[in-house]
């Protein structure tokens, strides 16, 4: 995120006796061009010159604006103009014709997809990824072209752009400067005049009123102005210095729980004092502080405990402000975060005065509004309808978010349990790994389950927050090997097209009169061996009024929470944890805080293994307890305590099923085979599967060089081609990226496909280079780097690997931990298997990665061996957060 200056006007109005007047002439000729536009930028202030070139703006405040001169085929010029009260000001204009416009005004019916794909991409950066930017659109992109140079889009405009804002009521015409965007930065720069919209309705006027306020709320000017009031506590503005001694470097995303005691929180309501010489203020702020805007919502709120946005200010000198609020020297300081990250979407002419200020600002705003942007809630299909015991069960779902733009910051951990509804027993608990909202798995059922509904549970621990009213549930009803309930009937979905074209089966799902889907998945199977029940579901979206404080965590991996006192039974801050892995002997060290209380993170961990703990003090001497958190799950709802019936029909399957398989026998039994689960967690890889290293970087040189938190940061310089720098991502976090062969990135910055290199500790993967916090430089033996494409390590190894070898324990130092007395030894849960040894599916064909073609998704089946009727089933999620099941059936 680049950092930006932003200067917003706001006049008080004293005196309106003011004037600039001038004329607009052809650089070249000296004729006279008349009908230019003449505007001051960022403001509603504007006029045409007449028939002569001549133009006047009449009843401006006093102050320095920056005007601009604009006509259709030449280079628009702006020139700085000092207002004085009582007086008129004279700028003339001399326009120098555009020679690379003045041929090229010729609007294209229909471009190519290149560029439908860069306007998007153009399009939000210039306007905005929030909400606001819904309600935003282009009414002229025909005239923007676009060039991709070293990686980087950029773009210039024949014509200004014309930018209709329905979200707060005015129509923006912006002449394009400049813009350039590459992955990790966008630079744009223009002029920007405002009109306001007519609509007719008395309702567009007030929501626009209200949408304006926010927005002025939001801005720079009305910190500024706080600033000069002596509001800013009053207003909502909370400023942040490094303490003393302090790691900026080293920081936490829990506020109150750990990054405030590196903090020191600043008065600034006394740091403006009115010049002597004149009507403006000189405000000495500190050289780098930290902005909380308490009352604002948007990105940048880092901090899980307080989940306000967050701006980054450096000064290099003293602020001049005049008295409405106008920074009139905006060179003086650097702004980054949530200022800095406004776009046009948002944006406020600079002559705009809200209509009730104080409203906004005397009340604070409810517990939530701060959290309902960052609600999380998760919606899941299977394979079938019910099933056996030893039938493989396959998983696909998608995540629902309030603010899709900030679900990088959120859960990437999901628990998914099988439940005995009787009893409330935890049969089977996965976690399951969340990759750009959506996440997949498999299991096999306990060949010992009854004749009887079960319950199937997804949920993240974030989303425990708002009760258990968005916890997704879903009945999977388990019936004996060969038997099949009464189905349902489903009428016959029209918009489902089926082909069959060589050995495929092709299918196009069109939208439905009852909606588009969002996401979905399908299954094809055989009516013969497979019944349809009309599956009973349950999820939703967390809503809540009282929500004061988070009590659950986001979790991004497998974790381990716990507390370590001395022998008088009090915390033992300071003290020192070892986590040792026995199956990898990788180890991990965390400090306890004041409360003793410690925690491990994103453990690199598959399926159930046990972990050692031992906690020692300053002196090095063991701790006498460490006590380790149990996690809990939600309580089970009415809907999960109120099973549906089922009923088994009297006709069993056909003969051929379960016998017509090699290796199967008559009683069920079946040959078992690998399935693989497309999922974000991979099976640890062998050291020798990238063959050779290109570089090795050995622990000792990292320790020595390590700096934060992250040992990928002592890298950089070591290794040709690796550049590592911290980032702003859109969704407000400060993130590490790293850059291979000068173009591959790894970090919180993907679109679309995967664009980082695969991250590898001890061989087992991790999703994101920002997770490496949890291991100390100390405790590294090597770094192997791989900056080839590799494509023995699938689509993330072909861009490149960065592979982290811990120490390994010897066996003796195994030995003596597992003897020691003072050791705790506790079972966690990993990340789901990859791969599991499962029996062959006979007449089930499963989808559970659809592609979406915009108008239509299509799907595409192997075409079934056995003749005979197909029942295609697609359910998913609409686009209005609605569940779908379309039904057709087919001959094969």
């Amino acid at each position: 995120m680049p950092r930006l200056t932003l200067l917003l006007l706001l006049f008080a109005f004293p005196t309106l006796a003011q004037r600039i007047e001038g004329r607009v002439t052809d650089a070249a000729t000296g004729a006279e061009l008349p009908f230019a536009t003449v505007f001051i930028n960022n403001t509603s202030f504007a006029t045409n010159a007449d028939s002569t070139g001549r133009f006047a703006l009449n009843n401006l405040p006093p102050g320095r604006y920056q005007l601009i001169a604009r006509l259709v085929g030449y280079v628009a010029l702006n020139q700085a103009v000092v207002v004085e009260a009582g007086k008129t000001a004279r700028v003339d204009f001399s326009l120098v014709a555009d020679k690379n416009t003045l041929n090229e005004v010729t609007a294209k019916a229909k471009r190519d997809k290149a560029w439908e794909s860069n306007l998007k991409q153009f399009t939000r950066h210039l306007i905005g990824s929030e909400a606001p930017a819904r309600l935003c659109r282009i009414t002229n992109p025909w005239v923007i072209d676009f060039a991709n140079e070293n990686g980087a889009l950029t773009a210039r405009a024949s014509q200004p752009i014309e930018i209709e804002n329905r979200y707060l009521g005015y129509q923006l015409t912006y002449v394009l400067q400049s813009f350039r965007a590459t992955e990790s930065e966008v630079n744009f720069s223009g002029y920007a005049q405002f009109m306001p919209l007519w609509s007719g309705k008395a309702s567009d006027e007030t929501a626009w009123d209200a949408q304006r306020q926010l927005a002025f709320r939001d801005s720079d000017l009305y910190f500024l102005q706080s600033l000069l009031a002596g509001k800013t506590a009053i207003n909502g503005f909370e400023a942040y210095i490094d303490r003393l001694n302090a790691n900026p470097a080293n920081r936490s995303n829990n506020f109150y729980g750990d990054q405030v005691k590196k903090l020191q929180r600043i008065d600034l309501d006394t740091l403006a004092r009115r010049q002597v010489n004149g009507p403006s203020f000189r405000v000495v702020l500190p050289r780098r502080f930290e902005l909380h805007h308490t009352r604002a919502e948007g990105p940048f709120a880092i901090y899980r405990d307080k989940p306000c946005p967050l701006t980054w200010i450096d000064t290099a000198q003293p602020l001049l402000v005049n008295e409405q609020g106008l920074l009139l020297n905006p060179q003086a300081w650097s702004v980054s975060g949530f200022l800095a990250s406004r776009r046009l979407s948002v944006m406020l002419p600079a002559d705009y005065q809200p209509t009730n200020p104080e409203a906004f600002a005397a009340q604070p705003k409810t517990p939530s509004n701060r959290w309902t942007s960052r609600t999380e809630a998760p919606f899941f299909v299977t394979d079938r309808t019910y099933y056996s015991p030893r039938d493989l069960v396959q998983i696909s779902g998608t995540m629902q978010y309030a603010n899709p733009a900030q679900q990088d910051s959120l859960s990437a951990r999901l628990h998914l349990q099988l439940l005995d509804p009787n009893t409330g027993k935890i049969l089977i608990n996965q976690n399951i790994a969340i990759e750009q909202g959506q996440f997949q798995t498999a299991f096999v059922l306990p060949d010992s389950l009854e004749t009887k509904p079960y319950l199937l549970r997804a949920y993240t621990n974030w989303q425990r927050n708002w009760s258990d009213s968005a916890v997704a549930y879903r009945w999977l009803p388990v019936v004996a090997f060969g038997q099949k309930p009464v189905g349902s009937t489903s009428p016959e979905a029209e918009n489902l097209e089926i082909s069959i074209v060589d050995s495929t089966v092709q299918v196009r799902v069109r939208d439905s009169p009852t909606g588009r889907f969002r996401w979905l998945v399908a299954s094809l199977t055989d009516t013969s061996v497979v019944s349809q029940l009309a599956t009973q579901v349950a999820f939703g979206f967390p809503i809540s009024t009282t929500l004061p404080a988070p009590q659950f965590t986001i979790e991004r991996g497998i974790g381990l929470s716990g507390q370590a006192t001395n022998r008088k039974g009090q915390p033992a801050e300071g003290a020192q944890v070892l986590l040792v892995v026995p199956k990898t002997k990788a180890s991990f060290v965390a400090l306890a805080d004041s409360m003793g209380r410690f925690s491990f993170t994103d453990l690199p961990l598959e399926g159930q293994q046990p972990v050692l703990l031992k906690a020692t003090n300053s002196r090095g001497k063991s701790v006498e307890t460490v006590t380790v958190l149990p996690e809990t799950a939600p309580a089970l709802t009415v809907f999960a305590r109120t099973p549906p019936t089922l009923v088994i029909r009297q006709d069993p399957v056909p003969n051929w099923y379960g016998t017509s398989t090699p290796g199967t026998k008559a009683d069920g039994s079946v040959q078992l085979r690998e399935v693989k689960v497309k999922a974000a967690k991979t099976p640890p890889a062998a050291r020798s599967q990238y063959r050779q290293a290109d570089y090795v970087v050995k622990g000792k040189d990292l320790a020595e060089h390590a700096v934060g938190e992250n040992i990928l940061v002592a890298l950089q310089g070591r290794i040709p081609g690796l550049r590592v720098v911290e980032k702003f991502g859109e969704d407000g976090l400060r993130k590490l990226i790293i850059t291979l062969r000068g173009g591959v990135t790894g970090g919180g910055f993907r679109q679309g496909e995967p664009t980082q290199p695969l991250l590898l500790v001890d061989g087992v993967p991790f999703g994101d280079v920002n997770e490496l916090q949890a291991i100390p430089p100390s405790r590294i033996d090597r770094i192997e780097i791989v900056n080839r494409a590799e494509a023995l390590m699938g689509l993330r190894g072909y861009l490149g690997v960065i592979a982290v070898y811990t120490k390994q324990m010897s066996d003796e130092e195994t030995r003596a931990i597992e003897t020691d007395p003072a050791i705790k030894q506790v079972t966690l849960t990993g990340w789901a298997a990859d791969s599991i040894v499962a029996p062959r599916q006979t007449g089930v064909y499963w989808q559970p990665v659809p592609t979406d073609r915009g108008e239509h998704w299509e799907l595409t089946f192997p075409r079934p061996a056995r003749r005979g009727t197909y029942r295609l089933v697609c359910e998913g999620i609409t686009t209005n957060g609605k569940r779908l099941v379309l039904v057709r059936h087919v001959r094969l």
